[in-house]
């Protein structure tokens, strides 16, 4: 069965998309919080507890910081799949090494927020950063070597 190569370019830019988006989540976690603090009841308790489901501030905040650490382990495993069909397979140049460098660079960063324990947006907004100017890096060599 023959696969389709996608675009590296697409591909780089769904995962700064992705690491952005898992950073955005985080951003809303963090306002659920700042908004509930020292609130005794919240109107989205009220309202879902009528409808029989009550849902607490804290919980809605961990689903949205999980789903953020879920966002930046599968930019991680789709970093490590482009590295290892795209990367891998090309011919070594001077170029091809920066880029090589680059994306294990994002991979190792993303790789420790997977195993840090991440409470707020502002305990990754440097690995955001980090990681995103790498890729962007890597992402203006590519579009150089494909000219």
């Amino acid at each position: 069965m023959f696969r389709r190569r996608r675009d590296p370019e697409k591909v780089i830019s769904s995962i700064i998309h992705r690491v952005k988006l898992a950073e955005m989540k985080l951003k809303v976690a963090d306002n659920i919080r700042k908004e509930n603090k020292g609130k005794p009841l919240n109107e989205l308790v009220m309202v879902s507890a009528l409808s029989g489901v009550p849902i607490l501030p804290e919980f809605l905040e961990r689903v949205y910081i999980n789903a953020a650490i879920n966002d930046f382990d599968r930019a991680r495993r789709e970093l490590v799949k482009f590295r290892k069909d795209y990367v891998d397979k090309m011919k070594y140049s001077v170029s091809m090494a920066l880029i090589k460098e680059k994306i294990d660079e994002a991979i190792n960063i993303l790789s420790e927020l997977k195993d840090k324990n991440i409470a707020s947006a502002d305990d990754v907004e440097q690995y955001v950063k980090k990681c995103t100017n790498s890729l962007q890096e890597a992402l203006s060599v590519i579009e150089k070597h494909k000219q």
